[in-house]
């Protein structure tokens, strides 16, 4: 930008900036002085107006009457006349104040003008001088804080003031090592769980918030979820025990094979119908083999196979549940008995 002034010519300290305006600001007045004999009117005003509101006045007498009339006329003429006077005089009181107030305002307006020119001179200077103090931090954290400055990102750590000029570069820096050593301290703590459930879940939340709390509260909430799941997992016959046939299949009424199938961890049994063209041999295990299976559930509202469907999900399985009618009576008692001993 080329330099056209020279800051002599108008203020030598900043600071000095309210007293050198106030000395060139220079308006001369004089008070203008107004005389009349309004303190004469005043008395003979009050006099008639007395009289008047006496009521000394005889309505039923003429003359009385007639000098009212004349009294009222003159009071009507004494009031327009004593107005004019004052807009008159108000007028000619009024006559320099207008201009003076134009100019006056025609300058502010110049003077608002140019201050937003050179506001934002300087708010450019002020943005270029932050860009640097923030440039010059970073280079700072990426040398200072090593492989943490992979994972951590400045802005996490970054404190407004440290752009600010009330805050020196070299305090600003040395707040920011204070910051690294204190994060590589609650890291050095969150090691002490590696090798815990979730641990994984710990390290993702650390090095999102750089909050240490909330990092062992994130992983003992999901080890916690995960347990609460294993028991909802257990308690629907959902889950991964090895199913082991029975020894010989059997035939239901509509000629399908019925295979019976025992939960080696509980004990619990539960028929599942599949069946196997042109042959009676019991489904094997096999490495890599995917099997479709169906599973039969006597009695259960939609809210619970909604549950059923979420747990399928997580265990990463896909596939549809298709109501098929009406329970029967006694499969919904024995519904609202294992509830009732489960409460799930």
């Amino acid at each position: 930008m080329e330099k056209v002034l020279e800051a002599e010519e108008y203020i030598t300290e900043e600071n000095d900036a309210p007293k050198e305006a106030e000395a060139l600001v220079k308006i001369q007045f004089t008070p203008a002085t107004i005389a009349g004999n309004l303190e004469a009117i005043d008395e003979k005003v009050s006099a008639l107006t007395e009289q008047v509101t006496a009521g000394t006045i005889d309505a039923t007498d003429p003359e009385q009457v007639r000098w009212a009339k004349k009294n009222r006329a003159y009071v009507n003429s004494l009031q327009k006349s004593l107005s004019a006077e004052r807009i008159r005089v108000e007028r000619e009181l009024m006559a320099p104040w207008r201009p003076f107030k134009d100019k006056c305002k025609e300058l502010e307006t110049k003077l608002k003008e140019t201050s937003g020119y050179l506001k934002g001179a300087i708010d450019e200077a002020e943005e270029a001088r932050r860009i640097v103090r923030r440039s010059r931090i970073e280079e700072e954290f990426k040398s200072y804080a090593g492989l943490l400055a992979d994972v951590v990102s400045v802005d996490q750590i970054m404190e407004p003031s440290w752009l600010t000029k009330s805050v020196s570069e070299q305090k600003a820096k040395s707040e920011l090592h204070q910051k690294v050593k204190a994060i590589s301290q609650c890291w050095e703590t969150l090691r002490g769980f590696e090798g815990e459930p979730n641990y994984d879940v710990a390290e993702r939340e650390f090095y999102s918030s750089l909050d240490l709390g909330a990092a062992i509260q994130a992983m003992r909430d999901a080890t916690q979820r995960d347990e609460e799941l294993a028991k909802l997992r257990k308690a629907t016959g959902v889950g991964e025990a090895k199913k082991t046939p029975a020894e010989a299949p059997q035939e239901d009424e509509e000629g399908e094979t019925v295979y019976t199938w025992v939960d080696s961890s509980e004990g619990v049994t539960e028929e599942v119908k599949k069946p196997f063209e042109g042959t009676q041999e019991q489904p094997k295990e096999t490495d890599g083999e995917l099997w479709e299976y169906q599973i039969i559930v006597d009695a259960a509202t939609e809210e619970d196979m909604r549950e059923v469907a979420r747990i399928i999900k997580t265990c990463g399985l896909s596939g549809r549940i298709t109501p098929l009618g009406i329970a029967s009576p006694d499969a919904t008692n024995k519904y609202h008995e294992l509830r009732k001993d489960t409460r799930l």
